[in-house]
This record gives C-alpha cells, structure tokens and sequence, in this order.
C-alpha cells in the first residue's frame, strides 16, 4: 500500500474503457434501439436474455475490430496520472476469458499501456469470484467496478463503489459513483 494506505482496483470495461456508442451500434445489430442508460451491463442481459447477451458480449471483447473502439472514460486519465504521481498504487483486475492482447491493445489505443498500466498492474481472471481472490492477494482496499455483480462477490475489500455514470441503476447498496472526478474526491484527491 502507498503512504494513504490505499490500495485501488478498478474494473476496466465501463469504468476505465467507455464502450457506451459501441454498445449502442452494437445493439442495433441485435434489433434494439438502446439510449445511453440502457447500455449498462444488467440492463442489455434484461433486453436480450442470457444467450444474446452473451454473444454481443462476444462482439464487443473479442470481435478485434469492435473490441478495440471503445474510448477511455472521460476524466480517468487525469485521475489515474494523478494516483501514480501521488504514489497512490493501483490495479486493473478484469474478467476476459479470451485473448488478452485485445484489452492490451485498447489500452494502448486510449494512451494508457505502458505507462500507467503494463503486466505490473494488470491483471485478467476468469469469473467475478476471480476478483475477489486477485483482490484479496493483492490487498485491494478500494474497489471500483461497474457491475453489481461483481462488487457483491467483492466480499473482502473493505470499501466498494459503483461506478454509474448514467444513474443506470435504481437500487444500490454500495456508494454510487458518476464520474472519475467524483472518485477522485471521494478518495481525497485535490484539483490539478
């Protein structure tokens, strides 16, 4: 842990990468016309049902044209410059069963490979228990992920937070989150 005794993780998609315009195009491909707020994760697998949702999942991580046209998140970049310069440590821990030089290289796109993020703070598992127990040997004590899902399966890291950007989700036992700035803040951070 740093000198703030912090130690942060954060989900990639939907927190650090913004696939929201993709998912929107993507699911026209589907038969659905979708705004911004129904893109969130529980939203498209209530719309779609669990085996379309699974395959526009597939399109959207592993398609290497679609998968690499997500965006990074406004105001994460100033953030996490800012963690690195104040020697606040911090980890990526997403869950991706497939190739991993997709999300490497959409990172790289987003200017963020390998200068604030590389195979030191990375890391991929398999399942959303896969977080906590990366979590937990890592000693995560902040935790910032877009799914309530996977924060529930969260059960060791002290401090969890929603990120939800679009107020997508109504009923939320975990401290909501709608911007990197608000995060920001929250932890402490300062302006510039």
């Amino acid at each position: 842990m740093g000198d703030s005794g912090m130690f942060l993780g954060f989900d990639l998609d939907g927190v650090i990468i913004d696939h929201t315009l993709v998912k929107i195009e993507l699911a026209k491909k589907f038969g659905l016309t979708v705004n911004k707020r129904q893109t969130h994760a529980d939203n498209l697998y209530r719309l779609l049902g669990p085996t379309k949702y699974n395959e526009f999942k597939h399109y959207l991580y592993d398609d290497p044209q679609i998968a690499v046209a997500g965006v990074i998140m406004p105001g994460s970049n100033f953030v996490l410059r800012s963690l690195k310069k104040r020697k606040i440590p911090f980890v990526v821990i997403s869950r991706r069963k497939g190739n991993h030089d997709i999300p490497v290289n959409l990172l790289r796109k987003c200017g963020l490979w390998p200068d604030v993020f590389n195979w030191q703070n990375v890391f991929f598992v398999q399942d959303r228990e896969g977080k906590n127990t990366k979590a937990v040997s890592l000693g995560i004590s902040h935790f910032m992920d877009d799914e309530l899902r996977a924060l529930e399966q969260l059960v060791d890291v002290p401090m969890k937070y929603l990120f939800d950007p679009y107020k997508a989700i109504s009923d939320c036992c975990f401290r909501r989150i709608v911007s990197w700035r608000q995060f920001y803040y929250s932890i402490g951070g300062k302006n510039g």
